[in-house]
C-alpha cells in the first residue's frame, strides 16, 4: 500500500506478487525502468540469482527494500527501514534520485529526446503549428524509450489521447493531417542534395506507422543519444 501516491511523484507503478515466474513474465513483456524488491521473508540465496538474473537480462535499476542490511553486490541500490516512521516517503526519495541519475544518461533524458524527435520533425517539414506535430513528438518519443519493446499504433493513439483529452481517433487524424503537409511540402522542395535524402525516404505510402518506424530508426542510430551503442539496423 505504500507505493499507491507514486503517481503523484510522477511514478507509473505496478505490484508484481507471487512465483518468480510470475515476474520473469512480466519483465519480459513490458519495460520496467526501476524494480523495488522487498526481501523480506525470501530465501536470501534465491533471490541473488533471481536478481542476478534480472539486472543481466531485464532491469539494472534494482532497489532492494528491507528491514535489516542485506548484500548482494554494489549492482544494487539499497534502502535500510530499521525505522518505518515515513516510509512512502523515504521510499519515494530514493526513487527520485535513481531517477535523476538514469536522465543523465542522454538516451534516457526526455527533455534530450524531445529535442531529438523536434530536430526530426523539422527535418521532414512537419509543420510546427499543427496538433499533429506534437502528437508526433510523443508517439515517437514514448516509441523510443519503449525499444526493444513493441508499441502498437493504437496504444499509442490511446495514451496520446489521454495526455491531451483527445479522442484516439482525432489523434490518428491529426497526425495523418501533419504527415500529408509534410509529404507535400518535401515533394514540393528544391532539388538539392539535402532534400533529395529526404524526398527519397517520403513516399505517397507512407503512413503513421511507418513514420513512426523511419524516425525511430534514425534516433536509434543517433551517436549524440547513444554514444556507447552501435546499433545493428539491419
Amino acid at each position: 500500500g505504500c507505493f499507491k501516491n507514486l503517481s503523484l511523484l510522477g511514478f507509473e507503478s505496478k505490484l508484481v506478487e507471487g512465483e518468480v515466474q510470475k515476474l520473469f513474465e512480466y519483465l519480459s513483456q513490458n519495460e520496467v525502468e526501476i524494480l523495488v524488491v522487498n526481501v523480506e521473508d525470501v530465501d536470501k540465496e534465491r533471490l541473488g540469482f533471481v536478481l542476478s538474473i534480472i539486472y543481466n537480462n531485464f532491469c539494472d535499476q534494482i532497489l532492494v527494500v528491507s528491514t535489516e542490511l542485506v548484500d548482494f553486490g554494489d549492482c544494487y541500490k539499497y534502502l535500510i527501514l530499521d525505522d518505518l516512521t515515513n516510509f512512502d516517503l523515504k521510499v519515494g526519495l530514493t526513487l527520485l534520485n535513481i531517477k535523476k541519475e538514469i536522465e543523465k544518461v542522454p538516451s534516457k533524458n526526455i527533455r534530450f529526446i524531445k529535442n531529438k524527435v523536434c530536430e526530426l520533425l523539422d527535418l521532414f517539414m512537419f509543420p510546427g503549428n499543427l496538433d499533429g506535430f506534437k502528437y508526433y513528438l510523443e508517439a515517437i518519443s514514448r516509441a523510443y524509450l519503449k525499444y526493444p519493446f513493441k508499441y502498437p499504433m493504437l496504444d499509442l493513439y490511446k495514451e496520446i489521447a489521454e495526455k491531451f483529452n483527445k479522442t484516439p481517433c482525432a489523434v490518428e487524424k491529426s497526425m495523418r493531417v501533419a504527415l500529408n503537409h509534410a509529404f507535400n511540402k518535401v515533394k514540393d522542395a528544391p532539388t538539392t542534395e539535402h532534400n533529395i535524402r529526404i524526398k527519397q525516404c517520403f513516399t505517397c505510402e507512407m503512413n503513421n506507422s511507418t513514420t513512426v518506424s523511419l524516425l525511430l530508426s534514425r534516433l536509434l542510430v543517433d551517436k549524440e543519444l547513444n554514444p556507447q551503442k552501435e546499433v545493428n539496423m539491419g
